[in-house]
């Protein structure tokens, strides 16, 4: 009886100290799930501190080196999962040994595997960050190597640029030869127009002064008094047959004796009112005197007295009394192309001589002299 008693002593010590054993064990193993907690934490502010990186990446897109470095925190971070998930799961399976041998261990089993699921829940989140930043690396890759893509494309677009600015280079050194030639034409050009506005500017000068010079003898030359009726074109109103008004204009104005066969005068074909003999002078003229040769014979020298002396339409004078020489002054700038003796009364008009002296002609918008 004494051996049983120290017998079921030594039972129940035996199981007191494995229970303390297996509390041990799973307090370390608390402390150990713990710690685990802590780093699935850690862990999962890794994987967010990654992806912050990769999404900084991605906003500023950055070079290959940076991609590969995210990678291989990727691969760390799921290592160190895969770790805790292996020592999780030694920790259940010890933890389940230990339960069927005493409740209360089984208690901590609860405990221990509530927190388990606790982690593995954290794992699970994050292995889809990580899931979703394998994604975010692939995506990233590919556009890095679409970018390397462009930048090598564009480093071929590069390569040509040599060449097109080589030839741009020779067409400006062109440019500026046909520039530098331009500039030297147009100095020459210069020059030449220099040179010609001054001839020119002499030759205007020289040709003034020659005109005036002409001018000035024009004038001279035009301010002669001449006889500007002779051998001019007369016409008469009322025609005689064999008296013609030529005689009027030849120059000849005596003779020694009065002869009636001698046709020295102009005559009327009969007596009328208001009748006209005229001279053209051939152009426009400054009349300047007008004097007529009355007919010899007594008979007929009467007729002349009271004609009418006009210039054009300028009234000069009229005949007055009987005589064989009238001489009628022109006052005043009188000009006319026309010469007429107007008899307005009713009677024969007979003259042997019209004599008109002035200058001219002249154009009828330069009268000069």
């Amino acid at each position: 009886a004494v051996v049983s008693t120290q017998s079921g002593h030594y039972g129940r010590e035996n199981l007191r100290n494995e229970a303390q054993v297996v509390r041990d064990e799973a307090e370390e193993m608390q402390k150990k799930a713990q710690n685990m907690i802590e780093e699935g934490s850690d862990i999962v502010k890794q994987a967010f501190d990654v992806l912050v990186r990769v999404f900084a990446f991605i906003d500023r897109e950055s070079s290959s080196e940076d991609c590969s470095d995210i990678e291989k925190k990727v691969d760390s971070i799921k290592e160190d999962t895969a770790a805790s998930s292996t020592v999780l799961n030694v920790i259940a399976e010890r933890l389940n040994e230990a339960g069927t041998e005493n409740p209360k261990t089984g208690e901590m089993l609860k405990n221990i595997t509530f927190f388990q699921g606790m982690i593995r829940d954290r794992l699970d989140q994050l292995e889809s960050v990580i899931a979703t930043l394998d994604k975010k690396v692939v995506d990233l890759d590919e556009k890095v190597l679409l970018k390397l893509s462009e930048v090598q494309t564009s480093s071929e677009n590069l390569t040509v640029i040599p060449a097109q600015l080589v030839q741009v280079e020779t067409a400006l050194g062109l440019i500026g030869k046909k520039v530098t030639d331009s500039n030297t034409k147009a100095v020459s050009l210069e020059q030449k127009l220099e040179d010609k506005t001054a001839f020119l500017i002499r030759q205007i000068e020289t040709s003034t002064n020659l005109m005036e010079t002409m001018k000035v003898r024009q004038q001279a030359w035009m301010s002669e008094i001449r006889l500007i009726s002779l051998y001019k074109m007369t016409h008469e109103s009322n025609r005689h047959g064999e008296y013609e008004t030529g005689v009027i204009t030849d120059g000849l104005v005596g003779f020694s004796e009065y002869l009636n066969y001698v046709r020295v005068y102009s005559a009327k074909a009969s007596a009328s009112t208001n009748e006209k003999i005229w001279i053209t002078l051939g152009g426009l003229f400054r009349v300047v005197k007008i004097q007529v040769w009355n007919a010899r014979n007594p008979n007929e020298k009467v007729r002349f007295q009271g004609t009418r002396i006009l210039v054009d339409d300028t009234y000069i004078g009229t005949a007055v009394g009987v005589s064989f020489f009238y001489d009628f002054e022109v006052s005043g700038d009188v000009y006319g192309s026309t010469v007429t003796l107007h008899q307005p009364r009713y009677t024969d008009m007979n003259v042997v001589e019209v004599q008109v002296w002035g200058c001219g002609p002249f154009n009828g918008t330069d009268k000069f002299a």
